[in-house]
């Protein structure tokens, strides 16, 4: 709310983001701070429905003063203060709709808390409302002796980041992609080599989620979008007839409508014809 934030502070930082034309502002889903001390690290907020209104309060109140878009990045934590009355993707889903908020979308970190908490970071990802994602960061982790994985920013991204890395943005679509080394670095062509590598999984994956168009030649249809992956969907036409539906402009696909209108969706395999 207004009295949890630092005016002062809020007021320099809208100076900031006006002179630089930002276009948003990014904030943990976290807490720092209490009566006055703060802490080095992020700490977790209780993943309750009281948390859920404070922090939804604080969104709201600072988007408006600094009459931006206001994203929140989910955090990595290690342990829960108290009992949670929700998950951590149940949370986050309900500060976003109730601040009406943006995301950065930290994919790391939620590798880390998957790994740590025992949930499928896969699934999480795809929880998360895709129009309010404004960016995805990745970085490398430490793991300890006894497993724990700790967020350092310090070590290269792992197999398992990059191919979540692969699922969010088949899910999100194309937002920019920050790589975060905060510690123990490389040789530049190291860091090149990660940057090469994350552009190789950009580009393979908006690729495979292009959207593309065709017109039915039913009477009195209109235009549809094809969603990501319809080469993969079964083609199973109930009762009806197989119409040749050009793809794109390209020829040598046969389209086949689904039953089901008016949420009917068009599949397409490749054809001979």
């Amino acid at each position: 709310t207004n009295n949890s934030l630092d005016l002062d502070y809020v007021a320099r930082l809208k100076s900031l983001l006006r002179d630089n034309r930002a276009r948003w502002h990014s904030e943990h889903l976290a807490w720092s701070n209490l009566g006055g001390r703060f802490s080095h690290d992020l700490l977790p907020m209780p993943f309750t429905r009281a948390s859920v209104r404070r922090a939804a309060e604080t969104i709201r109140a600072l988007r408006d003063r600094l009459e931006v878009d206001v994203a929140i990045e989910n955090a990595s934590y290690y342990g829960h203060p108290g009992a949670p009355e929700m998950s951590e993707i149940e949370f986050l889903e309900e500060v976003l709709e109730a601040a009406d908020c943006k995301i950065l979308l930290d994919v790391n970190n939620v590798w880390v808390n998957a790994q740590n908490h025992g949930f499928d970071p896969a699934a999480f990802v795809s929880r998360v409302p895709a129009e309010r994602v404004v960016q995805l960061h990745v970085a490398g982790h430490f793991i300890r002796p006894d497993g724990l994985i700790i967020d350092t920013h310090a070590e290269p991204v792992c197999e398992g980041v990059y191919a979540l890395l692969d699922h969010t943005l088949a899910h999100v679509g194309d937002v920019p992609i920050l790589l975060e080394r905060d510690g123990n670095y490389p040789a530049l062509d190291v860091v090149l080599g990660e940057l090469r590598r994350l552009e190789q999984i950009r580009t393979r994956a908006l690729a495979a989620r292009r959207t593309v168009y065709a017109h039915f030649r039913y009477a009195g249809c209109g235009t549809l979008a094809i969603y990501p992956n319809f080469a993969r969907q079964p083609a199973r036409v109930p009762g009806r007839p197989e119409p040749v539906i050009p793809i794109d402009g390209s020829p040598g696909y046969r389209g086949f409508l689904r039953a089901g209108a008016p949420e009917e969706t068009l599949t397409v395999n490749p054809s001979a014809d």
